[in-house]
């Protein structure tokens, strides 16, 4: 994901999905990958699904979780912005 390869990030995420199923990153990454890749249906009903995990989730909580695991901020700001645009409501 940090390597902005959104293909392939997408395809592991949809691997981890198929062992792991309710794995919240495994959601927040497809999510933020189909948003990327403006497959922006696919990414709202990822969105629906992360939500129905996780109802708290957020951009702002997303970008504050992933900024101590994630150093490499332009990454950090894709995701969000991947997630933002696939629906995930701000705060």
């Amino acid at each position: 994901y940090t390597a902005e390869r959104y293909e392939e990030s997408l395809e592991w995420a949809n691997r981890t999905q198929l062992e792991k199923p309710d794995y919240l990153p495994a959601w927040r990454i497809r999510a933020a990958c189909l948003g990327l890749l403006g497959r922006i249906e696919e990414g709202n009903a990822a969105v629906s699904r992360l939500l129905a995990l996780s109802n708290k989730e957020t951009q702002t909580s997303t970008r504050m979780y992933y900024s101590v695991s994630i150093k490499k901020a332009s990454a950090v700001d894709a995701l969000v912005a991947g997630l933002g645009r696939a629906g995930l409501p701000l705060d």
